[in-house]
């Protein structure tokens, strides 16, 4: 677990982070707390790092010319009826836009994940709503 006493670690900011894409995207809280990527290939969202009890992080993922599956460290949970091995919806398209939320339980250390918008482009995001699907 964290320790989200220290000062500096798990600061919430306003800054919006660019990660590297590659086939792990890994997430400072301290840097910020909006990351934005653009993957080319099967990616992981690792565990982030530095976060602070409470601490929410938004990732914004458009989707690359070469289509890849996204998976998640095994410290994000979801209460959506989704499996989080396969949290994007088939058929994803290039520019496709996937917005997630999570907020840091420090005592369960744990990441919920508490929204999930998706769309082929910022005019057609849609909310995934607790009890719905796709």
């Amino acid at each position: 677990m964290s320790n989200n006493n220290r000062l500096g670690v798990g600061i919430k900011s306003s800054v919006v982070v660019a990660l590297t894409p590659g086939t792990t995207l890994n997430t400072n809280c301290v840097l910020g707390s909006t990351f934005t990527c653009t993957p080319n290939v099967a990616t992981t969202i690792a565990n982030p790092i530095n976060p602070a009890n409470g601490q929410e992080i938004t990732y914004i993922i458009t989707q690359g010319s070469t289509v890849g599956d996204i998976s998640f460290g095994n410290k994000f949970k979801c209460p959506l009826p989704i499996d989080l091995g396969t949290m994007l919806p088939d058929g994803y398209v290039t520019g496709q836009v996937t917005i997630i939320k999570a907020t840091y339980i420090q005592s369960i250390d744990t990441w919920l994940i508490t929204q999930y918008v998706t769309g082929e482009n910022v005019n057609t995001l849609t909310l995934v709503p607790p009890g719905g699907g796709f």
